[in-house]
């Protein structure tokens, strides 16, 4: 939720197996922005139909060969998957996506 905070995102989509969003580590944990950001489960087949009648890219934070920097992305408005510290992204996300990226940080 911070993240998508952080990005002014319009909201969290959460597929796979994730933590409970709405458990009192994760309410805490979201600084507040679990009562701003609106949250849905979706399945990752209905994740990649939204994006593509939405016409927005679908993205993924991994380091592969063809990964860009967050700040070299053209597009104005995007989806991004972001895995878990643990395990990342599973393969059947990351072949849904169009482009990885790196977010920086220092």
């Amino acid at each position: 939720w911070r993240t998508v905070d952080a990005f002014a995102g319009d909201g969290l989509l959460l597929t796979g197996s994730c933590a409970d969003p709405f458990g009192w580590k994760a309410i805490r944990a979201s600084m507040g922005a679990a009562f701003r950001t609106p949250a849905w489960e979706i399945s990752p087949q209905a994740l990649a139909e939204l994006t593509r009648r939405s016409d927005l890219p679908l993205l993924a934070t991994a380091l592969r060969e063809d990964t860009i920097q967050l700040q070299d992305l053209s597009a104005d408005r995007a989806a991004i998957i972001i895995g878990s510290e643990g395990h990342g992204i599973s393969p059947q996300l990351l072949t849904l996506c169009q482009e990885t990226i790196r977010i920086p940080m220092t």
